[in-house]
């Protein structure tokens, strides 16, 4: 129990630090560090898109060292792996002729 509350603790941690660090670039959209910054935190939360986006701007804006492009590959790696993992669970495709139920407002029945 302590170890969940600890990563949930963690966890919205990385996300006022996000907050914070939105509200920093709003008002500075070239501040190369708060970009880093919230490129970390979106990597520890595991949205790699919105790191990569971040990554790509310090980048564009020419403040990137090694570490910004070593980083950048890592994510890039990192997303193609886990996308890997996911055709690997969806197996050979048959699930896309499944047809679902699911029931409207009203509790009845729609084939989808």
């Amino acid at each position: 129990m302590q170890l969940w509350y600890q990563l949930t603790r963690l966890e919205k941690s990385y996300d006022d630090a996000i907050n914070d660090l939105s509200k920093a670039i709003r008002i500075d959209p070239i501040n190369c560090f708060a970009l880093k910054s919230r490129a970390y935190c979106y990597y520890q939360l595991k949205s790699l898109e919105e790191a990569l986006c971040d990554l790509n701007m310090v980048i564009i804006l020419g403040c990137s060292d090694e570490n910004t492009h070593i980083k950048k590959a890592n994510i890039i790696q990192e997303s193609k792996e886990l996308n890997n993992l996911a055709k690997e669970d969806l197996g050979d495709g048959s699930y896309n002729d499944a047809s679902l139920d699911i029931s409207d407002t009203k509790g009845k029945q729609k084939q989808y």
